[in-house]
């Protein structure tokens, strides 16, 4: 998480400077968003709505239903947590794959190995925190591996 995604969680209100001071001291390898969730500062939902503005890309709830099976399919869950991605949806007749990511750089990752899957997809993005990602890999991949 950058240093203005945090800076806008403390502008939102959400967090005081002291508790970012916090998140960040108590982060030690981990993500200072994951850090503000687990203390009950910030939700999932808040986060996403702070990525989707900050990105200017969509934000889809990632917790509260499993992704599509065809989804989970094409992108093996090793390579979500290697990425940083999550797959959301897969719409089969438009072979369109759609993959949460936490930053921009990941989507962009994505667009150059997109040439190396096994058919012709099409990649969508939408964003989520990088916690939630880890969650509902978590979640949903775990029984997939």
């Amino acid at each position: 998480m950058n240093d203005r995604l945090q800076q806008r969680m403390v502008d939102e209100g959400w967090l005081t400077d002291a508790q970012l001071t916090e998140a960040r001291a108590a982060a030690q390898g981990n993500a200072v968003d994951r850090v503000a969730v687990e203390r009950g500062w910030v939700t999932m939902e808040q986060l996403g709505g702070l990525w989707s503005a900050f990105y200017q890309l969509p934000y889809l709830p990632l917790l509260k239903a499993a992704p599509s099976v065809e989804a989970v399919k094409i992108l093996a869950p090793i390579c979500c947590q290697h990425w940083g991605v999550f797959p959301v949806t897969y719409q089969t007749a438009r072979y369109l794959l759609t993959l949460a990511v936490s930053r921009i750089e990941d989507a962009v990752k994505i667009e150059r190995i997109q040439d190396f899957f096994m058919q012709p997809y099409a990649v969508a993005f939408t964003v989520a925190s990088g916690a939630e990602i880890a969650e509902a890999q978590h979640q949903f991949l775990r029984q997939v591996a």
